[in-house]
């Protein structure tokens, strides 16, 4: 089962704004797979999720098509807490989904 998680990606109103907000889950250790924030965006939107094993990790960015508009691969250089950063300043206002292997969160861009 697949758990959706909003992300707001909506247009920054002062450039200079790129502080968290909010915070979507609980946080990885406490057993959520992966966390996705600040939700809502303005330009960069942060990425969490745990691994247990050392490998490449694919990390895709879909829009309400399901489209794939960004793919990121991050290597798993060891077991514990991957915490990446995605670049979403170009993406327009919208509803946006980031998938980390079997798990899918909603991110909304404003």
């Amino acid at each position: 089962m697949k758990t959706l998680l909003y992300l707001s990606l909506m247009l920054p109103i002062c450039a200079a704004a790129q502080t968290i907000t909010s915070y979507s889950e609980k946080s990885v250790e406490d057993g959520t797979p992966l966390r996705v924030y600040t939700n809502p965006s303005n330009a960069f939107t942060r990425i969490e999720f745990w691994e247990e094993d050392a490998e490449q990790k694919q990390i895709d960015l879909l829009n309400g098509e399901g489209r794939i508009l960004e793919r990121l691969v991050k290597k798993v250089e060891s077991p514990g807490l991957q915490i990446t950063e995605l670049d979403t300043r170009e993406f327009s206002p919208g509803v946006y989904f980031i998938k980390v292997g079997d798990e899918m969160r909603k991110i909304v861009k404003y």
